[in-house]
């Protein structure tokens, strides 16, 4: 007899407290997350000093007559920040918040289904449209408040620094590497929402 891929199959009782288990303590972990970012952006808008690191350049001294030279990129600098870049930089760590959420909670959703019996194509594509466009547009966004945050900030104190900052912020090349997995992500949902829907258009014809 053939089984549909849309028929509900209950995983055996030790499989289902096992995915349980493994649901339960992906929760934790993004809840875990979610708190710390949650609590920096407390510390941003209440703390009367924060402490954030800026861009700058400038040189290091070194031993004459050798072949070493070497710069300093980024200073942390601990002052009164302006309120525009204090909301900015809890913008991004609420941001970064939420994105740890609602991956963690869908695929604690995914879990916990399959462990229940839905039907895994129709679990597995909830879970990779909420969890991709998460990863995709969290980080994305959640860098650039930061970045405005950062050039907001060297604005507000490079005076006082005697002009060493930069008015500016940097990614590096691993700045893109969670939003395009999220695409990833995406795509991969797409193709098993193609596959699932092809093999129930061709069910009875063979």
């Amino acid at each position: 007899m053939a089984i549909s891929a849309d028929t509900d199959v209950v995983p055996a009782r030790a499989d289902r407290i096992t995915i349980r288990v493994i649901a339960a303590l992906t929760a934790l972990l993004g809840v875990a997350l979610a708190a710390g970012q949650v609590s920096r952006a407390v510390w941003m808008l209440t703390s009367p000093e924060v402490t954030v690191r800026l861009l700058t350049d400038q040189a290091v001294p070194t031993v004459r007559d050798t072949a070493v030279t070497a710069s300093i990129d980024t200073i942390s600098v601990t002052t009164d920040l302006v309120t525009s870049s204090r909301v900015l930089f809890a913008v991004g760590a609420v941001v970064l918040a939420l994105t740890a959420l609602v991956v963690a909670l869908a695929v604690t959703w995914l879990l916990w289904s399959v462990a229940s019996g839905m039907p895994f194509p129709l679990a597995l594509w909830r879970v990779t449209v909420a969890a991709g466009f998460a990863l995709t547009l969290g980080p994305l966004i959640a860098a650039a408040a930061d970045g405005f945050g950062t050039m907001e900030a060297a604005s507000s104190v490079n005076e006082a620094l005697g002009g060493i900052l930069l008015v500016g912020w940097g990614i590096d090349e691993w700045g893109f590497a969670i939003p395009l997995v999220g695409l990833a992500v995406l795509a991969l949902g797409y193709i098993f929402q193609a596959v699932h829907r092809m093999q129930r258009d061709t069910e009875g014809l063979v």
